[in-house]
């Protein structure tokens, strides 16, 4: 059930479907397997929790939708033609939806989120939006109210706002009639808002996503569920609307972002946090004592203090994020919060990222370094008492998980080999010590867990687009685990994102490193992961597919300007550093490209001049990725035809861009072949 969001991501945008033609949506297979002789297991007759393939069939519909290209000519006719038929009768259904809800289905909410991720959903006029949004349908909702502003992002269009406002209280005016609307709703039109003021500053929304942060559940009991998910997309919204800004807000000094943030990390009593608004309603269901719980507020915060101060090599902003040093402070941090701290610092210290081990064990405390993983000390009678041996074993693994991340995010589709180096070093040190039973039971199976995920999510994001095949192995060797208890739903989505990562669009996209970019693959990555599929509690399923937002095609493929057949040819391109290698490969962000050099010896040689912002070259070759080269006469070398398409070194060097070799693709083949149902 984990499938479809990998799959989303190695088929991204493959297709360019006739306007005339329906989508085909693949249902989303529960019949499993059971060792040792395979034999068939089905779910029909076995009882499982209500909702559960709700998630992944929304998830299937946004696989499905993703196929479409950005280019393909679609209107609100085809996208109404493609929304789910009437039934005849209209009996409640296993997600609960009634006579209302006969014309929606998640699969169908998921194809309306992955229109508005590729650019499509801009096409639907308001009123059949709010035809939409009238339903009450919740996965429709949700997918609508992130869509428009995916396809919106930074506009400020304010008919959208108009529309997100609708489902966020805070944002409506005092005295307005109260509206039924649930948490997962709210969280979606947050992180929405936040995509629509992406980099505006607004104080108004700053002010009030500040607030949300830290917002206290009313009489309403269903709104005391998932308050780390609202509390994170409220978050996420300061980050996006503040984005990269730093202390370059006019008008906001009153606001104290970064004192109240800091609050919001380390905690505090609540009256440092006052902004003179009053309270919903003076009765609660839940007793809050009088300071911060960090535990809900610390994740939204840390990340809207990363993206807030996005770039800006602020020192004395990303000291607050850095590790204590002592055992007291140690023990009151719980270890995932490392990860988000370490991985926000980096984004704030963009610059002082340095993809080496030297730099990872720099922010881990020497208290941490000297007392890590003492297990056999301890057996010897040699351990002290008055040390915590487990925590400081998991702020360890935490922060170096965390660090990795940072690296991950600041080389993300790079190939950079040093990065892909240290990143795959870390990997191998956290299965070792997943497999030794000592350390695993010292720092615990679900914390070792979800830092192999971040890590491995790391290297995925720098080798993006590469088909790197030592990368693969690893992917293939979690992906195959499926007795492990600690091995959850959400780690088999995070080894399916890190595959997806990889062949990003069948290796013709690679990830950007813009600021939008970033924010947005810092909320697609978020390293809690499911638990379940029905899980959001820490963060909404649906930004998991925010990573389209960062991706962009980045192939040079050339081909004989006669035949049109794609050939392979020796290739060099010069920018921040001159690289060599052969085509079809992934290349540099175009930006930093200032020259491309056709230098085969079949083939009339060609200078590329892509130098200068505003490049026409740039921007032909950034949307089609093709070169067109001339044979000599009498030259038969080369090689072309689709067959080309395979030719290329495996190596991930830094000075040859990487195409996928055929291991790598025998390797996936069968790992398609042997898919165990997650």
């Amino acid at each position: 059930m984990a499938l479809p969001v990998g799959r989303g991501m190695f088929t991204l945008a493959v297709s360019k479907p006739l306007p005339t033609s329906p989508l085909s949506i693949p249902g989303v297979e529960l019949t499993g397997r059971a060792p040792p002789k395979n034999s068939t297991v089905s779910l029909e007759h076995i009882e499982k929790p209500p909702n559960m393939v709700l998630w992944p069939q929304f998830h299937n519909g946004v696989a499905a939708g993703l196929r479409l290209s950005p280019n393909a000519m679609l209107d609100s006719t085809w996208i109404l033609s493609n929304r789910p038929s009437p039934p005849l009768s209209t009996p409640a259904s296993e997600d609960g939806s009634g006579p209302a809800h006969s014309r929606c289905s998640p699969q169908h909410a998921g194809l309306l989120l992955a229109l508005g991720l590729s650019g499509h959903l801009s096409s639907l006029m308001d009123f059949e939006l709010f035809d939409y949004l009238q339903d009450k349908h919740e996965l429709t909702t949700v997918a609508v109210l992130l869509g428009i502003t995916a396809s919106r992002v930074g506009s400020m269009q304010r008919s959208i706002a108009s529309i997100l406002s609708i489902f966020l209280p805070p944002l409506l005016p005092f005295g307005s009639a109260d509206m039924e609307i649930s948490q997962t709703i709210q969280t979606a039109a947050l992180t929405a808002m936040g995509l629509l003021y992406l980099g505006s500053g607004n104080r108004h929304l700053s002010e009030v996503m500040l607030r949300e942060i830290a917002h206290v559940p009313g009489p309403e009991l269903e709104f005391a569920d998932d308050r780390e998910s609202y509390s994170l997309s409220a978050g996420i919204a300061l980050g996006m609307t503040t984005l990269g800004r730093g202390g370059d807000l006019p008008g906001m000094g009153d606001l104290r972002l970064v004192e109240r943030l800091a609050v919001l990390i380390l905690g505090g009593p609540k009256s440092q946090m006052l902004t003179g608004a009053a309270p919903n309603c003076p009765s609660h269901l839940i007793l809050e004592p009088e300071v911060v719980n960090t535990h809900v507020t610390s994740p939204a915060a840390t990340v809207a203090l990363g993206l807030m101060y996005l770039k800006t090599n602020d020192s004395s902003v990303a000291s607050r994020l850095d590790a204590p040093s002592t055992l007291y402070e140690l023990d009151h941090i719980r270890p995932d919060f490392f990860i988000l701290r370490m991985a926000s610092r980096g984004l704030i210290m963009w610059s002082d990222v340095q993809p080496t081990q030297e730099w990872i064990d720099n922010h881990i405390p020497e208290i941490v370094q000297r007392h890590a993983f003492q297990s056999s000390d301890r057996m010897e009678g040699q351990s002290d008492p008055n040390i915590d041996y487990q925590t400081l074993s998991q702020a360890m693994v935490c922060i170096s998980a965390g660090c990795c991340l940072a690296i991950g995010l600041r080389y993300a589709g790079t190939l950079d080999k040093q990065a892909h180096s240290v990143l795959m070093k870390n990997v191998r040190f956290l299965l070792t010590k997943m497999s030794s039973p000592a350390s695993a039971e010292e720092v615990g199976k679900s914390c070792l867990e979800m830092c192999i995920n971040v890590v491995v999510l790391s290297v995925a994001m720098v080798m993006s687009g590469s088909g790197d095949l030592e990368v693969l192995r690893i992917i293939r060797r979690l992906h195959a685990r499926v007795t492990p208890p600690e091995v959850t739903y959400g780690g088999h989505m995070a080894s399916h994102m890190a595959l997806g990562f990889l062949f990003l669009g069948g290796c013709r996209y690679s990830l950007s490193r813009s600021n939008k970019a970033i924010a947005c693959l810092y909320s697609a990555v978020f390293p809690l992961f499911p638990s379940s599929t029905t899980d959001t509690r820490y963060h909404l399923q649906a930004l998991r597919h925010l990573y389209v937002l960062a991706a962009e095609p980045r192939v040079l493929v050339t081909r004989d300007v006669e035949t049109g057949q794609a050939t392979s040819v020796e290739v060099c391109v010069r920018g921040e550093r001159e690289i060599k290698g052969r085509t079809p490969c992934i290349v540099p962000e175009w930006s930093s490209i200032n020259e491309i050099e056709i230098c085969s010896c079949d083939f009339w040689p060609i200078k590329l001049d892509l130098s200068g912002e505003e490049n026409n070259m740039r921007q032909v070759l950034a949307k089609s990725g093709t070169v067109f080269v001339r044979r000599k006469t009498g030259e038969r070398g080369g090689g072309g035809g689709e067959e080309s398409l395979l030719v290329g070194p495996s190596s991930h060097s830094t000075s040859t861009p990487p195409a996928v070799s055929k291991e790598s693709w025998s390797c996936l083949g069968k790992m398609r072949r042997k898919t165990t149902p997650c």
